[in-house]
């Protein structure tokens, strides 16, 4: 992505979420959480990549109002992304409580409001669209501290992982997803822009895990390049920065790319115009190849039965029509459900289908990857499918309560069967107790 637009419009302290947290004295109060929302100029688009922005600070200082910040959103959103500058909660106690517990809450606490954050943009997005995002390609970012509450946000992403010293904290604070606000819908995301950050402990990052790129001086002496000691304010806790974060990935066969500010100390890119358009231009263009990877074609094979199945649409295509689509199909035989069934000609995202078949067979479908859906239900019964991976019935996102507990279910020619998976291609019915929408995501 090159800068495809030259003015963009910044929308100031957008309230996003609040939380409990503490001054320099250690005296606890309740922070309202503010965003920045940079997005391009005259860019009619409705489906824009959203990339969230955290500032550095060592967890003690820093705003949303960087400059740091400032211009990694307003380039950003000269590409067409929809860019957000998040505040998140400080801990000034590291300064004369700089122990490696104390370190991993502030890191904690930062992670909380990040997830909130992705969480307002998806209500957001849901209720009321103010700002054109598309909720599939969401991704996070930051420098230094803000680096570091990313990248871990993305790796520390599971109870087992939960440094000892601070599992009564994360319980208390309500788990990894946190009490930041924005409850109900999903915090996931799909890559992260890594400056000058590090991780926890590289035995958290998995195979197929979420895709990064760093950038990194190799003399940093704040936040270590490699394997070696954060020791600002005597901390002295043991991290893996952006060198170990790509050689762990690359190892997985995962997505990663790193450029390495040579002979470089901490964020030079703050302090060198040449070296924000050089931290710019590399990260640009790894988001490009991330960000367009869904308009790449994909295939779905899907499989069908002697006489009536429940289908439904697994990629976005250009032509849905049902005889394009299935073929062998018995023409005038696609029925959607509404308070009793349409007759229809194409098939729609997230809706569930009748359609008959004389013989079993497959189909092939071509097109690009659904990552995400937002269904809408009606009070009652309803037919549905879902995006282009399956996804379990505990992974939908309900923030309403509409599902009826143990009424989804799909059909086979043995009749029809309780659902815990929803696989794509396949269409199911499923009772709401009023109307609404959920969120299917396929990780």
């Amino acid at each position: 992505m090159s800068d495809l637009f030259p003015d963009i419009q910044i929308t100031s302290n957008i309230e996003y979420g609040e939380n409990i947290t503490e001054d320099i004295l250690g005296t606890e109060y309740t922070q309202t959480l503010y965003l920045d929302v940079y997005v391009p100029e005259n860019d009619y688009i409705n489906d824009r990549p959203l990339i969230i922005f955290m500032f550095g600070g060592a967890f003690v200082s820093g705003s949303k109002n960087s400059p740091v910040m400032q211009e990694l959103c307003t380039r950003y959103a000269k590409m067409g992304y929809v860019a957000s500058a998040i505040d998140y909660r400080l801990t000034p106690t590291l300064i004369w409580n700089g122990s490696p517990e104390n370190a991993y809450k502030a890191v904690l606490k930062a992670i909380h409001d990040l997830k909130a954050a992705i969480r307002y943009f998806r209500m957001n997005d849901s209720l009321y669209d103010d700002f054109g995002v598309d909720t599939s390609r969401i991704y996070t970012g930051g420098s230094s501290a803000g680096a570091i509450a990313s990248v871990n946000t993305a790796y520390l992403n599971e109870d087992s992982e939960i440094p000892e010293l601070v599992i009564d904290f994360v319980n208390e604070s309500g788990g990894l997803e946190g009490l930041s606000g924005n409850p109900g819908f999903n915090s996931h995301f799909y890559g992260i822009v890594n400056l000058c950050g590090a991780v926890g402990d590289t035995n958290w990052i998995e195979i197929n895990d979420i895709p990064i790129v760093s950038v990194h001086g190799d003399e940093d002496t704040v936040v270590p390049y490699a394997d070696d000691l954060v020791t600002l304010f005597g901390i002295n806790l043991q991290v893996y920065g952006s060198y170990s974060i790509h050689q762990t990935m690359i190892d997985l066969g995962n997505q990663s790319a790193l450029y390495t500010f040579e002979g470089e100390d901490h964020t030079p890119y703050a302090y060198s115009d040449a070296y924000m358009d050089v931290t710019i231009d590399f990260t640009k263009e790894y988001m490009y190849d991330l960000v367009c990877a869904e308009s790449q074609s994909e295939e779905i094979s899907i499989y069908y039965e002697t006489n009536w199945n429940l289908v439904g649409l697994p990629l976005d295509v250009e032509d849905a029509s049902y005889t394009t689509l299935f073929p062998e199909s018995i023409g005038g035989t696609l029925y959607s459900f509404d308070e009793g069934y349409n007759l229809e000609l194409d098939l729609m995202q997230g809706v569930g289908y009748w359609l008959r078949f004389n013989d079993a067979g497959s189909t092939t479908i071509s097109g690009s990857l659904i990552n995400e859906l937002i269904v809408s239900l009606n009070e009652g019964w309803n037919l549905i499918t879902g995006p282009s991976n399956s996804i379990n019935l505990v992974d939908i996102q309900d923030p309403y309560g509409l599902i009826i507990s143990g009424t989804v279910y799909g059909f086979t020619p043995n009749g029809y069967s309780e659902a815990e998976v929803l696989d794509p291609g396949k269409g199911y019915w499923i009772r709401a107790n009023s109307s609404g929408s959920i969120i299917l995501i396929s990780e």
